[in-house]
């Protein structure tokens, strides 16, 4: 079996802070007590420019003992891992993929048809619609003339009783 070699530990490196001291310009010129890892207090002052203590350590160490191996089987074994999860991505949205595409061939043909049929009855609905309006345009012509002949008549007809 591949994991079956020991893991190897290795010793954390020492993590000791190393201070260095720089110069940059700062607009205050004042005394700054600053605490070092190991407790001390360093006082820096500066009449012109401040020097500035910087601290640089090293990062901490891996969790080794805590049964992390580092083994080339180990990497081998983690990159067929995530190249199979990722060949089964693929696979699985094909397989879902598939009656999408289906309906959507279905969908083209249903759309093909209904242009086809929309392109042969709308130009005949256009028109009717336009002899509608006009037809409607002459009845509403004649009824105002017929309204007109009534309120004439009206007019007359009392007239007529009022001479009387």
């Amino acid at each position: 079996m591949l994991l079956s070699s020991p893991p190897t530990l290795r010793a954390p490196p020492q993590a000791r802070p190393r201070l260095v001291l720089s110069r940059q310009s700062s607009p205050l010129h004042a005394r700054f007590p600053l605490k070092a890892r190991d407790g001390s207090l360093k006082v820096l002052a500066s009449h012109h420019s401040n020097p500035v203590l910087v601290s640089q350590s090293s990062p901490p160490p891996l969790a080794t003992s805590q049964g992390l191996r580092r083994d080339p089987e180990l990497g081998l074994l983690s990159l067929l891992f995530v190249i199979s999860v990722a060949m089964g991505a693929f696979f699985s949205l094909a397989v879902i993929s598939l009656p999408a595409l289906r309906a959507f061939r279905r969908l083209a043909v249903s759309v093909d048809e209904l242009s086809k049929v929309v392109s042969e009855e709308v130009p005949g609905t256009l028109s009717s619609l336009k002899l509608s309006g006009v037809e409607i345009n002459d009845l509403t012509c004649q009824l105002n003339n017929l309204r007109s002949i009534a309120n004439d008549c009206f007019r007359i007809v009392s007239v007529c009783t009022v001479r009387s």
